[in-house]
């Protein structure tokens, strides 16, 4: 799921679900304030402010038990 390029359009939907319940603080500023990284270089949010990172390379080794 990681690797199939829709995690970044879920952890988006995410963001706007807790930004509308003011869980990332003041309400309508979620993503501006906070970044999500992803595999391959992409980032959604402010990428100055990288709070969260989802690296399909750990997941894997999780889900393998190498963990």
């Amino acid at each position: 799921f990681a690797r199939t390029g829709k995690m970044p359009d879920l952890m988006r939907r995410v963001a706007h679900f807790a930004d509308a319940h003011a869980l990332l603080g003041k309400r309508g500023q979620g993503l501006t304030n906070l970044g999500i990284e992803f595999s391959g270089e992409k980032t959604i949010g402010n990428p100055q402010r990288v709070l969260l990172r989802f690296n399909h390379a750990y997941m894997q080794l999780a889900a393998d038990g190498a963990l």
